[in-house]
């Protein structure tokens, strides 16, 4: 839940953020596109970065493969996001405490990339038994 949280503010920050990132040779503006994109590790927002292709890289988390039914009855797999940035999230429909301003977030990240076929939001409910489409 922590890291999903990371995610998804490191997210805001990027979007929000109209300074000049750099790092090595590379230099990110908002509206550069680059070859790959930096993790967030901590509460800090610092951007690291991993050289592609490099030993780093492969030791660095990957999510597996998946199968997943939608809200439609649709087979969800890896492959659905092919070629594309894919933002994951878990939500729930039921909490009385931060739920509420996550769920927020992801509407604004939602707005952000609406139009951008690149960009796709992978939601997962953490209480399928008893949310409904």
């Amino acid at each position: 839940m922590k890291k999903t949280l990371f995610h998804v503010a490191a997210i805001l920050v990027l979007i929000s953020c109209k300074q000049t990132v750099k790092k090595e040779h590379i230099q990110i503006t908002e509206t550069s596109r680059v070859a790959y994109l930096p993790y967030y590790n901590d509460e800090s927002f610092t951007p690291h970065w991993l050289t592609p292709n490099s030993e780093e890289e492969k030791q660095f988390h990957k999510i597996p493969d998946f199968k997943l039914v939608d809200q439609l009855g649709d087979t969800l797999t890896q492959k659905s996001f092919e070629n594309q940035v894919y933002i994951t999230d878990f939500f729930f429909t039921t909490c009385p405490g931060i739920c509420l301003k996550m769920t927020n977030n992801m509407t604004k990240v939602q707005e952000a990339f609406l139009d951008n076929p690149e960009v796709a939001i992978l939601s997962h409910s953490v209480t399928p038994s008893i949310d409904s489409v």
